[in-house]
Parts: structure tokens; sequence; C-alpha cells
């Protein structure tokens, strides 16, 4: 079971500040602290300590004693008061937490825009985990947030230390977005164009007929948003975005080539 249990796609909503591999995050139950921030602050440093590789096993029992040692004051008092089943079970841990410290609206609405205006892809993160990270955050965004996420997300999808096949990817992923009209000559983002198309191309991308995709096997709920998963389908899919991608730049080259000539005569 994964860590996060009850919540998954909070697995990989995680943030940069507080946590630290020394003294780990820390709740005291007064206002203002977040006891969602809180869960993923001590995911992620339980992801962290328990190393590359590690069975869930193994960060599960980090993220449970990393939860207990970062209790303090009021909330301190309130685990010890816990039954030995609610403290070794993680899902229900988490439940009976957020019962008793439950999040503000304003505070939540605040933590989660900073979230979105500041998301990009941290220099030590692969590309997997930095997917996961928007799509948990897409669950929860408002309008006006999705869009912003939606930029982000398309920005920050490689960086510097990218690997040669991230690179690829993200070139593949802007090949079916200009191919159904997603990106505009100037190489950006058409403002009809939503997180979802992003999204459904990227998956698009992602997904081989007969062949195993090491990246889409660890995205979250992917077999979600896609239904048919038929290898005739995807190849009647990649047909009909080939067909609609040469028409495209048909189009193009047939308006080059009509100024061309206005501007020749």
């Amino acid at each position: 079971m994964s860590p996060t249990g009850i919540f998954p796609h909070h697995r990989h909503v995680t943030r940069l500040t507080r946590v630290t591999m020394e003294s780990g995050p820390r709740f005291d139950g007064s206002p203002g602290n977040s006891p969602q921030d809180y869960i993923d602050d001590v995911v992620l440093a339980a992801e962290d300590r328990a190393g590359p590789g590690a069975t869930e096993d193994k960060i599960t029992a980090r993220t449970l004693s990393l939860f207990r040692t970062g209790l303090q004051g009021n909330a301190r008092v309130w685990y010890s008061r816990l039954t030995e089943s609610q403290r070794r079970d993680w899902p229900q841990l988490q439940k009976v937490f957020r019962e008793k410290f439950p999040l503000t609206a304003i505070h939540q609405d605040n933590s989660q825009a900073a979230r979105i205006d500041n998301f990009q892809r941290r220099a030590d993160e692969d590309l997997v985990d930095f997917i996961n990270r928007s799509l948990s955050l897409s669950l929860v965004a408002d309008a006006k947030q999705m869009r912003k996420l939606r930029n982000r997300f398309f920005k920050h999808m490689c960086h510097a230390a990218s690997t040669a096949a991230e690179v690829r990817f993200q070139e593949r992923v802007q090949d079916q977005l200009v191919a159904i009209g997603k990106i505009d000559s100037q190489g950006d983002l058409t403002d009809d164009c939503t997180y979802n198309d992003i999204k459904d191309r990227l998956i698009f991308v992602m997904r081989k007929p007969g062949q195993d995709n090491p990246w889409l096997d660890r995205i979250h709920g992917y077999t979600s948003f896609i239904p048919d998963a038929n290898p005739m389908r995807h190849l009647a899919e990649q047909l009909a975005m080939y067909t609609a991608g040469s028409q495209q730049h048909s189009q193009q080259h047939s308006r080059a080539r009509a100024t061309h000539r206005r501007a020749g005569s």
C-alpha cells in the first residue's frame, strides 16, 4: 500500500520549505500549522531517508516514525491517546489526524495557490515525479489556478539537468500539441489549450502498443483517463494524429507560399 494510503495523490505534492534531513518536519497544532503540509513533509522526508529502491513497507515504517517524532505540544498529547492500531495504520492515522486538526479554508487556499504559483521541476526530481505532482495539484485547483498550472507544467517539464530521453519526450509532446492545434506559430500554448490537453498528449506519447513503459507504470491513475488501452485503438489514434499533423503542415506551407508570391509581385 502506498504510504499515503487513502490520500494517494498527495504523495507527490511536496514543498521546499521547513523540511530538512537533520530535523524533520514539526507540527504542534497551533493556528497557522497546516495538517496537510505536515503529512506531505513527513512522506517526503520518509522517502528521502528510506533511500532509492526502498520497499513500501520500509517507507511506511519511516513515515509512521517521522509522524510520531515530529508532533509537539497539544498534537503530541493527542497522539498519546490514540490506540495502538491507529498509530500503526497510516491511512487511519491520517484520517483521525485530519479530523482532530482540520485545515481552514483560508489556509488551504493560500497554501494551494502558493504551490501552483511556484510550481516547477526541482533539480533532483525525475520527470515522472514532476508529472505526478502536477496531477495532484490539478485535482484541487480552480479554473484560474488550472490555467497557471497548465503554463508552468508545460514550461518546466525539462530543465538543465534533463536527460536526452526527457528532452526528446517533451519534443514529442509538443509535436502532438502542434498536430491538434494547441500550439501557435510562435510556439506558445493557444488560449483554448487546457491542462488536460497536455496531460492526454503526454500519456499518448508514453503509450507504446505491445511494450511496457516504466514511466507510464508510475503515473498515478493513468488508466482512469485512458479507458481503452487496446493496441489497435492506439494505432488508429496515431494515424489520426499523423494525418492531422500532415494537413496542418500542408496548410501552413500553402500559406507561406502564398505570402511569398504576394511579396514578389
